[in-house]
């Protein structure tokens, strides 16, 4: 049973580092966004930046989903 206790641990610590550093990028990209709004950039440099942000976005969104999923092996819904 230990080791399935540190097999699920390192699997939350795994999946928080990959969860900060798309929230770091996160934050980059949408400065970025935020600096093409105010510096008047043209509409398809404006989806670019909307798009980028999305995708962080929707990685994020995937990894909420792998951590209810550990969750749910340590504790069914």
């Amino acid at each position: 049973m230990k080791s399935d206790t540190q097999e699920i641990v390192r699997r939350f610590a795994a999946l928080f580092l990959e969860q900060h550093d798309r929230t770091r990028k996160l934050a980059s990209v949408h400065l970025l966004f935020i600096d093409a709004c105010q510096s008047g950039a043209s509409p398809e440099a404006l989806a670019a930046a909307a798009q980028a942000v999305r995708e962080v976005l929707y990685s994020l969104d995937a990894s909420y989903d792998k951590a209810q999923a550990i969750a749910d092996e340590i504790e069914p819904r």
